[in-house]
């Protein structure tokens, strides 16, 4: 059984692996010469961001992520992050532009289940209850 970490730990957990897997991303974004853009700091910050919030948000209902997301570059500098979990794939688009919201796309053992923006506090809470199987937002 997991224990679990303090937020200060849980944060600086994520950042750690995060960034460890940093390396891996910057070679995938130095790949693509043709149809991406060098992956932005803003958009890679903002993903670091939402990964913490939505940790701390599945933390509160008492479920510790068991993997962390996959993190890779996408067009014009944005950073997509890559969910699996309990039968739901998530794929999540981090504009490199502050003032665009991440847009979301996930399905459910191959169907469409959720599809939208995370404008909000309340469309983080709604997607980490979809991702946890607490809600159907289909």
């Amino acid at each position: 059984m997991r224990t679990m970490a303090t937020p200060q730990q849980r944060d600086a957990d994520i950042e750690a692996e995060l960034l460890a897997g940093r390396m891996r991303f910057e070679q995938l974004a130095a790949s693509d010469e043709e149809s991406f853009l060098p992956y932005n700091e803003v958009a890679w910050r903002r993903s670091i961001d939402l990964v913490k919030r939505l940790a701390t948000r599945l933390t509160a209902l008492h479920v510790l992520p068991a993997e962390l997301p996959d993190m890779l570059p996408a067009d014009r500098g944005s950073v997509d992050i890559e969910w699996e979990t309990s039968g739901r794939e998530l794929l999540v688009n981090v504009p490199s532009d502050p003032g665009r919201a991440p847009s979301l796309y996930g399905e459910r053992r191959g169907n469409l289940a959720i599809k939208g923006m995370l404008a909000t506090d309340e469309d983080e809470d709604l997607l980490v209850h979809w991702l946890t199987g607490r809600a159907s937002l289909a």
